[in-house]
């Protein structure tokens, strides 16, 4: 039998004790980057975060935590730009229901108080050349899909259906549609 000479041991110690740090290093660093550094790829606010008029918009954006700040910008002057434009009786309300990938956002827009306002629109909002906009928008319950394919919308955000537009023969202003299958990672 052959004995392991000191060296040999104190060799095999600086392994086992090197293996030991990178692998306590690599457990640390995953749950650093996964905790703070890299976000969820969907943030759901419950309940969602309002902007209105009768609420600060400063404070709603305050609540919109690991938001991306480009995104509490964008979507505070889209409130009030678009607030302008309704009518005096009216009020407009957006309500931010998720974030997802740090590059998507869904809301829900409502618009009350008047005789000639009233309605619901879901909204998505993505970054198009490094600038938030409007993508998709829809009072139905599912989204139109040339509007998701034209922005690659993942179904994540978008749900698993989506609405094709079926022209009227008889009214070319006139649409029916039907609902098929979303898929789009």
């Amino acid at each position: 039998m052959v004995k392991d000479s000191p060296r040999q041991k104190r060799s095999i110690l600086v392994i086992i004790i090197v293996a030991l740090v990178v692998i306590t290093l690599s457990v640390v660093g995953f749950v650093v980057w996964n905790k703070f550094l890299h976000p969820s790829k969907m943030i759901t606010y419950t309940p969602p975060v309002v902007f209105s008029l009768s609420v600060d918009t400063n404070a709603s954006a305050a609540k919109l935590t690991d938001a991306p700040a480009s995104f509490k910008s964008y979507i505070v002057d889209t409130f009030y730009q678009d607030s302008a434009a309704v009518q005096p009786d009216c009020r407009r309300d957006i309500a931010v229901m998720q974030i997802y990938e740090q590059k998507y956002a869904t809301t829900t827009e409502t618009v009350s108080g008047g005789s000639m306002c009233s309605g619901t629109v879901r909204g998505i909002y993505g970054i198009v050349n490094g600038s938030w906009k409007g993508l998709a928008s829809t009072e139905h319950f599912n989204f139109i899909c040339s509007d998701l394919e034209q922005y690659k919308i993942p179904s994540a955000i978008a749900g698993t259906k989506c609405l094709n537009p079926i022209p009227d023969p008889n009214d070319s202003t006139n649409y029916s549609f039907t609902t098929v299958a979303y898929s789009q990672e």
